[in-house]
């Protein structure tokens, strides 16, 4: 999915890196090459549009991030990585059924 050929740290400043995980899945990503300095992640679940930021920046060692998706509800998510905790933020619109609660008639006859 990622093409890191003749990519440089320098050409991903101010871009994200988008990760999916089902639920309960462990990755370890090589970080290499991809984000320097200072990386921030949220948790971006698609149900509900909304990112969880994780606290301060991830810790990352030799280049590799460990990390486990560890969602409460138990769905899948996205792990969106970026060099500032608002490139984590992913604007997004809800899309889908309206859910609506309909009149209730009752008829009695006597």
């Amino acid at each position: 999915m990622l093409d890191t050929h003749e990519q440089s740290a320098a050409d991903m400043s101010g871009r994200r890196l988008a990760v999916y995980f089902a639920s309960g899945t462990e990755e370890r990503i090589d970080l290499n090459g991809l984000l320097d300095g200072e990386v921030y992640g949220g948790w971006f679940n698609p149900s509900d549009g909304r990112t969880e930021l994780l606290s301060g920046p991830l810790t990352i060692t030799n280049g590799i991030l460990s990390i486990k998706n560890n969602s409460a509800d138990g769905l899948d998510r996205v792990l969106i990585l970026a060099s500032t905790p608002e490139g984590c933020r992913i604007p997004s619109r809800t899309y889908g059924e309206e859910r609506t609660t309909g009149e209730v008639k009752k008829v009695f006859e006597w």
